[in-house]
């Protein structure tokens, strides 16, 4: 299970390395909280874990496309889903990386069962990130994205405003947003597309 999670953080930022965009200076990645880590405190009435691999097809990315204009970087996601011990299902994860100026931002993004947004976790950022990620984190800022079945961007940017956490903690704020926006029309086009055994 070790080794998943270890090959799931080197792909991710492997591929965030090779589209980010030409402007973007990227310092050496700091891991915030280990992947299987945060599967547990998102998913903690799971207690048995799997992975489905999706490939995305040309359905799918129009779907997806047409739900966030964004096309994503990869043809293939993982998510990781947890079973109650009745053998209900718990949960799903989805870890989506998001670039930005300074470097990839790595999200753990938690569904519930009825497709509400679960919680948010900062799983990786990179050094020059790493105090307004800090930041974020003391405000609890992902707690804004609990229990939404939408992401809201004009909300996010007033709480950072009002919580007067400074030009870049918005300014991540928004990428923040962005990604779990992304990971939600993942999640809805692919992760649903089969029921789970």
């Amino acid at each position: 299970m070790k080794r998943i999670f270890s090959a799931l953080a080197t792909v991710i930022l492997l591929i965030t390395w090779g589209s980010a965009g030409a402007d973007a200076h990227i310092t050496p990645v700091v891991h915030l909280l280990k992947h299987n880590e945060a599967i547990k405190q998102l998913i903690p009435d799971g207690t048995s874990f799997y992975v489905r691999k999706v490939r995305i097809g040309k359905t799918a990315l129009q779907h997806i496309k047409s739900a966030v204009d964004w096309t994503p970087g990869t043809d293939e996601y993982k998510f990781y889903y947890g079973k109650n011990p009745k053998g209900e299902m718990a949960g799903d994860v989805l870890f989506i990386s998001q670039d930005s100026k300074h470097g990839p931002v790595v999200l753990a993004v938690a569904f519930s069962p009825d497709n509400t947004i679960r919680g948010v976790r900062i799983t990786d950022a990179t050094v020059e990130t790493l105090p307004w990620m800090k930041t974020l984190m003391a405000h609890n800022f992902t707690d804004t994205f609990q229990d939404k079945t939408a992401v809201d961007d004009a909300a996010v940017r007033t709480r950072a405003d009002q919580e007067n956490l400074g030009a870049m903690p918005r300014y991540f704020a928004g990428i923040i947003a962005t990604g779990v926006e992304h990971a939600l029309a993942l999640q809805r086009v692919l992760f649903r597309v089969q029921p789970v055994q």
